[in-house]
């Protein structure tokens, strides 16, 4: 009887030991022939990602539907800017946002007509899966061609990235130049030449006129060069040509700003107000928008997020500010608690960043389902990476700088956007960890069949 049951038990584990080869025979087999047709799955990863965005924007959005919240300022901005009147609110010149997504918008509607929403979506639709497709090289770039292709492919499917598509904000556009600005760092690490720093200091300018947070990843970028370069002197030749390209992207905006307000405004005249709308009592680790029931003292602003009329937005911005600060210095212990509460909105894939009547619906929990295991997976890439880690430097510092970002203003899911390419590529770079210890060896790193179980 015992002799059965253990000729029984064998059997039972010879069948499983032969599915288990049998998956992932199939899986290699499938990424080999994938990686050899590179040319061909490319573009059907761009035609995949296209159609999901365009399918979520007509079945969910609407095509045709008009912007809310940010998206009507930045439709505001650029409706001025097409009728020669400048980059203005109501209540006159601003600078309150980065010009770069309303100038966007502004081209879209020259070429197509004021308030074609319809060619704004789908040509956002189309920019993102540009985005997945850059993702393809980054990750082939750091690693393989599997982890690129991995990333991609859950870029195509990335719930946050359909999501932001069909907004008018400025995400979609800000995280094709962010991820072109990454395939090009790893590149002019690598192999030094000028021309190339050049073109990565024009597209992370760009990135900052569309995301002015965007500066805080700076230092990661600039110390890059010199973990790559086996010279001290070619990584400080790189760093020089990418600051001027970078300062010369950004000067004829400040140009502007310094010739509309008198004084120095490099980028907005909206951080103060941002920085006091996320440090504030009844923030709890989101935004509160500035007027009379927030502001809780005498002399509340009268424009919102522009400020006090009687002050001007660059002075405005300043007393935010200082408000916001000595919040801090007065209470510390309560800004401290905030923190969690920041850092909890910055990484659920479903939390609004300002208070409002908008509401995650119940439906948004699904998303935690494959968000943990996506999570997960992003921390096995981190813990295989770290063998190489100034290769995955840039990743780390995309990481770490939006946190950081989030920390000292607010947390939210948007927020969440600048250090997606990081994510994905890590989850991608995971996902070839896990198959290393099932099998092996990395997910299509060796074509060839494994060697049947015995």
């Amino acid at each position: 009887m015992t002799e059965a049951v253990h000729i029984e038990t064998g059997e039972r584990q010879t069948r499983r030991r032969g599915t288990l080869y049998t998956l992932r025979a199939r899986c290699e087999q499938a990424m080999a022939w994938t990686l050899r047709h590179e040319r061909v799955v490319l573009p059907g990863v761009l035609v995949l990602a296209l159609a999901l965005r365009v399918l979520y924007m007509a079945l969910f959005v609407g095509l045709d539907s008009p912007p809310t919240y940010d998206g009507r300022r930045y439709d505001y901005f650029a409706v001025h800017i097409l009728a020669g009147e400048g980059y203005r609110t109501e209540f006159g010149p601003t600078a309150s946002k980065p010009p770069l997504y309303p100038f966007f918008i502004a081209a879209v509607y020259r070429l197509f007509g004021p308030g074609n929403f319809v060619a704004v979506r789908l040509l956002q639709a189309l920019i993102d899966s540009l985005s997945c497709i850059l993702l393809f090289f980054l990750g082939k770039a750091l690693k393989s061609a599997s982890v690129g292709l991995l990333a991609a492919v859950g870029a195509a499917f990335y719930p946050l990235s359909i999501y932001m598509s069909a907004l008018l904000y400025p995400e979609t556009l800000f995280l094709f130049l962010l991820t072109a600005c990454l395939l090009v760092s790893v590149k002019v690490a690598r192999v030094g030449r000028c021309w190339a720093a050049g073109v990565c200091g024009i597209l992370f300018g760009l990135s900052t006129l569309a995301r002015p947070n965007t500066i805080v990843f700076l230092p990661f970028i600039l110390v890059f060069p010199f973990f790559l370069q086996s010279r001290p002197q070619r990584a400080w030749r790189l760093v020089a040509v990418f600051l001027l390209a970078m300062v010369l992207t950004i000067l004829p905006w400040s140009i502007r700003n310094y010739l509309v307000f008198r004084e120095f405004v490099p980028l907005t005249t909206e951080g103060g107000g941002v920085f006091w709308a996320d440090n504030h009592p009844l923030a709890e680790g989101g935004t509160v928008i500035p007027g009379r029931e927030t502001w809780q003292g005498d002399d509340p602003p009268d424009r919102l997020w522009s400020g006090w009329s009687e002050l001007g937005e660059p002075e405005s911005s300043r007393r935010f500010f200082r408000a916001g600060l000595q919040w801090i210095r007065s209470h510390p212990i309560d800004f401290l608690a905030l923190l969690p509460g920041k850092l909890g909105r910055l990484w659920s894939p479903a939390s609004f960043t300002t208070h409002s009547q908008r509401r995650a619906g119940p439906l948004t929990t699904l998303l935690w389902i494959p968000y943990l295991p996506f999570l997960l997976l992003v921390a096995a890439g981190i813990v295989g990476s770290l063998g190489r880690w100034r290769e995955w430097f840039l990743m780390y510092g995309l990481i770490l700088s939006t946190n950081l970002t989030a920390l000292v203003f607010a947390g939210g899911t948007r927020y969440l956007v600048p250090m997606s390419p990081a994510l994905l590529v890590f989850c991608a770079l995971g996902l070839s960890t896990v198959f290393l210890i099932v099998n092996g060896t990395f997910l299509g790193d060796d074509v060839r069949s494994p060697t049947p179980p015995a």
